[in-house]
C-alpha cells in the first residue's frame, strides 16, 4: 500500500498539466479589473461632460432672463420718453395757438383751432401721465419678478437635460438687499425726470414755454399782452373783459382790454370875398395819431362834421386799428403726484452681473456601473458642474439711463465659488467635501 500511494505521488510530481490554469486566472482578474476601472472611469467622464453641459446651459438661460429683464426696462423707458415728449409738444402747441390768436391776420383763424384744441388737449395729457404712470409700475414688476423667474430657470434647464441631476442658482435669495452677495436682482436704482428731458434733447426754451420744469412740476399761470388787429375782430370779440374761457385745466382770462384808433382832426377854415361872402372852406390837418388809445369799446368809424358855405366837412375822425389784451394763460395739465422716473444702471452692476449654477447628479455617480462596492466615490455628492454667466451691454454703462435693448449673457469665468461654498454649508462636512470636489474639478 505504502508503495502505491509513494508511486502516485511521484507520477503526480511529473505531471505539468492544469498550471496554466492559474495564470489564466490570474490574467482575467486583471482584465475584468481594468475593464471595470475603464467603464468606471468612462462613465465619471461621461457623466462629468453632461453634469457641466447642463449648469452652462442652466447658467447661460437663466442669466438670459436677466438680459430680458433689463431689455424689457430699457423699452419701458422709451416709452416713457416718448409719452413725456407727446406732453410736451401737446403743451407747446397749445402756448402757440394761444400766441396765434394775438397775431393779425392769422388770429381769427387761430381762434376756433384754440377752443377745439383746448377742449381735447387737458383729456389727452391726463391719459398720457396715466400711461407713464403705468409704465413704472410694470418696471417695478419686472425688477422683482424676473430674478426668481431665472433662479427657476436654472432648476428646470437641469432637469430637462438630466432628470437626475438638480441645479442650485446662486445667489440664493432673488428678491434680498441689493447690496448683499447672497441677492440676485437688477441691478437698477431710480433716475430723474431730467434724464427724461435729457433724452428728449429738448432745448430748454421749450421746456419753459411748455410750463414743466426738470422735476416734473407743471407751472400754474403765466401772464400774456397781445395784440389784436382790425382783420382779427371776429377772434376778439370772444374774449370779453374778466371773462374766463377755459376747458378742464387748459384756459385763459382776460384781465385788461385796451381799445386803440387811429385819429385825425382838422381846422376847418372859410375863405371869404371882399364882400364877406363865404367862397369856400378850407380844411388843415391838425393832428394825427395812429392807434391812440380810447376809452370807447369797438366802433369801426367815429365821425365828426360841420358845414360851411353850404358843405359838409370832417373836422373829425376815428377808424379803429387794434386792441390789446392781457391775458392770464392756465396751463395746468393734471400733472401726477409722482413723475415718471426712468431707472438707471446701479453703480453695483460690475460687481453683481452674475448668475452661477451648481448642477449635481445627487451622488448618483458614486455608485459604479461596473462591479458594484469597487471603486466608489466618497463625495456624496456625486458629479459636480459649475458654470457662471453675466448680462452686459456694449452702450450702457453704470449710471446711464437704461435705454439701449442690446443686453446679451455670456459664460465667464468662474469668480462666485467662495461665497457658494460658504453659503452651501459654512461649517458642515458635506460644503467641505463639495468644496474640494468643485476645486479639483476646476483645477483640472
Amino acid at each position: 500500500m505504502i508503495r502505491y500511494f509513494s508511486k502516485q505521488i511521484r507520477r503526480l510530481n511529473r505531471d505539468e498539466g492544469g498550471q496554466s490554469l492559474v495564470f489564466i486566472a490570474l490574467v482575467l482578474l486583471v482584465l475584468v479589473a481594468f475593464m471595470a476601472v475603464v467603464v468606471n472611469v468612462g462613465h465619471q467622464v461621461n457623466t462629468k461632460i453632461e453634469i457641466q453641459n447642463t449648469a452652462d446651459a442652466a447658467a447661460v438661460s437663466g442669466a438670459a432672463w436677466l438680459a430680458r429683464g433689463y431689455n424689457l426696462v430699457a423699452g419701458l423707458n422709451q416709452g416713457m420718453v416718448y409719452v413725456v415728449g407727446a406732453i410736451l409738444t401737446i403743451i407747446a402747441t397749445w402756448v402757440l395757438l394761444t400766441v396765434c390768436v394775438g397775431i393779425p391776420v392769422i388770429g381769427a383763424a387761430c381762434a376756433p383751432l384754440w377752443s377745439a384744441y383746448n377742449f381735447n388737449a387737458s383729456k389727452v395729457i391726463r391719459k398720457l401721465w396715466g400711461v407713464s404712470q403705468e409704465m413704472g409700475k410694470l418696471q417695478n414688476v419686472i425688477v422683482k419678478v424676473f430674478p426668481v423667474i431665472a433662479e427657476a430657470e436654472v432648476i428646470r434647464i437641469s432637469k430637462m437635460n438630466k432628470p437626475e441631476s438638480i441645479g442650485i442658482p446662486y445667489p440664493f435669495d432673488p428678491r434680498g438687499n441689493p447690496e448683499a452677495q447672497t441677492t440676485l436682482t437688477l441691478h437698477l436704482e431710480r433716475g430723474s425726470f431730467a434724464d427724461i428731458l435729457k433724452k428728449l434733447h429738448v432745448p430748454e426754451k421749450v421746456v419753459e414755454i411748455a410750463g414743466i420744469d426738470e422735476m416734473g412740476n407743471v407751472k400754474g399761470e403765466t401772464t400774456e399782452t397781445q395784440q389784436i388787429g382790425r382783420d382779427d375782430y371776429e377772434a376778439a370779440v370772444e374774449f370779453e373783459e374778466g371773462g374766463k374761457y377755459e376747458s378742464g385745466h387748459l384756459g385763459r382770462k382776460i384781465e385788461k382790454k385796451k381799445w386803440y384808433y387811429d385819429h385825425k382832426k382838422w381846422n376847418l377854415r372859410k375863405v371869404l370875398d371882399d364882400a364877406g361872402t363865404c367862397l369856400y372852406c378850407e380844411s388843415d390837418l391838425q393832428e394825427d395819431e395812429p392807434c391812440k388809445q380810447t376809452n370807447w369799446k369797438h366802433t369801426d368809424y367815429l365821425k365828426s362834421e360841420q358845414t360851411c358855405c353850404g358843405g359838409t366837412f370832417l373836422v373829425e375822425e376815428w377808424k379803429y386799428c387794434k386792441f390789446k389784451v392781457t391775458i392770464t394763460a392756465k396751463r395746468e395739465v393734471d400733472a401726477p403726484s409722482k413723475i415718471p422716473q426712468p431707472m438707471k444702471l446701479s453703480p453695483l452692476f460690475l460687481e453683481r452681473d452674475w448668475l452661477a449654477a451648481i448642477v449635481t447628479d445627487k451622488g448618483g455617480s458614486a455608485e459604479p456601473v461596473f462591479l458594484p462596492g469597487f471603486f466608489e466615490q466618497k463625495n456624496p455628492w456625486g458629479t459636480l458642474g459649475i458654470a457662471q454667466a453675466r448680462v452686459l451691454s456694449e452702450k450702457t454703462e453704470p449710471g446711464d439711463m437704461l435705454y439701449e435693448m442690446d443686453w446679451d449673457v455670456r459664460l465667464t469665468k468662474i469668480t462666485a465659488l467662495e461665497p457658494i461654498f460658504e453659503r452651501l454649508d459654512e461649517k458642515g462636512a458635506t460644503g467641505e467635501t463639495l468644496r474640494k470636489a468643485a476645486e479639483k474639478m476646476i483645477t483640472h
